[in-house]
């Protein structure tokens, strides 16, 4: 059985029966991260993720500096939604021989830049050579908040919310493909014009990672939008077994995502649906919680917005319009495996 037949998440299920279980690890596959415990203190939240070219990135459009920078965020992402605060990163590169000492210093810049915003030390890693094509792989140590944030919580009647806005990254790539000059900025830096700023969300995500910690105690489940809004609802609901209503008319969607789309291929709720890699939060609260959760998030900066309904319905994410309409999903999101597709 090959792998484009099962595709990544079945893959991943395969290899999760490999994994013993030990006291130490009180969560292992299946979640943004994995929890260990640790002897008189918060429990500790370890997660990881890979970039690589090709698949992940071109470097026609991708500035050494940008990579580093992703790939941290990309991993403060997963701890954000699991309710915890990073705290250090470790970075393993695979190289190409040819490869300029300065590009490979300006990854390591990127990755400073990155980790510095969010108060995470950079604390090593690893190199080798590489045959072809450069592979990037970080792992990030973080500290749970009081009231771990898991993909399994949400129940029915809970109400869905989501971080920011969605489909940014996703149009921004879109305009790299189509050739767009990216624009080159520190990381956190902003740019002006809708075009940049799509492409700066894509090359540089900000995951709202203060976030997290303050939903503790309040939602009942999270999860970070990496594959895109439908597929990433889609697993938190498979993880709590239960289903999902969304209001299309409710998604978040930026001012630059709705000036630009006209130019691209696609709508603009199609990137915010299933485009991916926005790295916000989409989680649940029940709505008893929900007038506290906006009090706790007053003056955060991070915008927050109600798109939808989790109902009893087991593993099935229904898409209505404004008129309550229900809406066909033609596909759900980004999957490794399942189609030959690169940046």
């Amino acid at each position: 059985m090959r792998l484009g037949r099962i595709g990544e998440f079945a893959l991943i299920r395969r290899l999760a029966r490999h994994c013993p279980t030990n006291p130490a690890l009180l969560l292992g596959i299946g979640d943004d991260a994995a929890v260990l415990s640790a002897p008189r203190a918060p429990a500790l939240l370890w997660t990881t993720d890979l970039l690589v070219e090709g698949i992940h990135f071109r470097r026609s459009w991708t500035r050494f500096y940008d990579l580093g920078a992703k790939a941290i965020a990309v991993n403060l992402s997963d701890v954000a939604a699991m309710g915890g605060t990073p705290r250090h990163a470790l970075v393993s590169l695979a190289l190409p021989a040819q490869t300029a000492v300065e590009e490979v210093e300006a990854l390591y810049r990127g990755c400073r830049d990155a980790c510095l915003r969010y108060g995470v030390s950079l604390a090593g890693g690893d190199t080798s050579r590489s045959p072809k094509g450069v592979f990037l792989s970080v792992s990030v140590l973080g500290v749970a908040g009081k009231g771990l944030l898991r993909r399994s919580g949400a129940r029915a009647g809970d109400v869905v919310f989501v971080t920011g806005t969605l489909g940014d990254a996703a149009a921004g790539l879109a305009l790299l493909r189509a050739g767009r000059t990216p624009p080159r900025r520190r990381y956190g830096g902003g740019v002006r014009g809708h075009e940049k700023t799509l492409m700066l969300r894509h090359l540089h995500p900000l995951p709202p990672v203060g976030v997290g910690g303050r939903l503790c105690g309040l939602a009942s489940a999270a999860i970070d939008v990496s594959d895109g809004l439908v597929a990433d609802l889609g697993h938190l609901c498979r993880s709590s077994g239960v289903g999902a209503e969304i209001r299309l008319d409710a998604v978040p969607l930026s001012p630059s995502l709705l000036a630009v789309a006209p130019r691209l291929p696609r709508e603009a709720l199609a990137y915010a649906l299933h485009g991916g890699e926005d790295y916000q939060l989409l989680f649940t609260v029940p709505p008893q919680r929900v007038a506290r959760l906006r009090r706790r998030l007053r003056g955060t900066g991070v915008s927050v917005t109600a798109i939808g309904t989790v109902v009893a319905s087991p593993r099935c994410v229904v898409l209505r319009d404004a008129r309550g309409r229900r809406v066909r999903v033609l596909r759900e999101g980004y999957e490794h495996f399942r189609r030959e597709e690169s940046p």
